[in-house]
């Protein structure tokens, strides 16, 4: 009888530390949020500021787009606001492009789609400035596609975030 007390103890025990042994790694290799509603982990901007040889302000905002598959960050969206409006920065690490393609980046506002401009080959990766008023943050999702057409709708989705 004693011993099948300490059989069943000793099981206990080994449940509670494979159950956090599990947790904690599944903790740290979480996949990132696919619609970038969190902010960007420290590392994760460190990732970034190598793989575009940037450094990221600290004044300011910035979210992070991400690959909607694996939810790995491959880009930033960073702002500021300013009197005369609110200036954006749009950063992406994306694959040299096939002749006749380019990356646009669309707001997605409440299912409105606007474009905000065709990125360029820049600073290590993919850029995109632009300026505006400043928007109402609760619902607005930044797409960057992957375009063959110039057209007014987004073709193959390739990043994503949300402010």
């Amino acid at each position: 009888m004693r011993s099948r007390g300490l059989l069943v103890i000793f099981g206990l025990v080994a449940l509670t530390v494979a159950g956090f042994f599990f947790l904690r790694r599944y903790q740290t290799e979480a996949p990132a949020a696919p619609d970038g509603s969190l902010p960007l982990l420290p590392e994760e901007e460190r990732q970034l500021e190598s793989q575009l040889g940037i450094e990221i302000p600290e004044e300011g905002n910035n979210f992070g787009l991400f690959e909607p598959e694996s939810g790995k960050v491959k880009g930033l969206v960073t702002w500021q606001s300013r009197e005369s409006g609110t200036e954006y920065s749009i950063l992406a690490d994306l694959p040299d492009l096939e002749p006749g393609h380019f990356y646009q980046a669309w707001l997605n506002r409440e299912g409105e789609m606007v474009l905000l401009g065709q990125l360029a080959q820049k600073k290590g990766g993919w850029l995109l400035d632009f300026s505006g008023k400043t928007v109402e943050a609760a619902s607005l999702k930044v797409l960057i596609t992957l375009e063959a057409e110039d057209d007014d709708r987004p073709e193959k989705k390739v990043l994503e975030g949300t402010f």
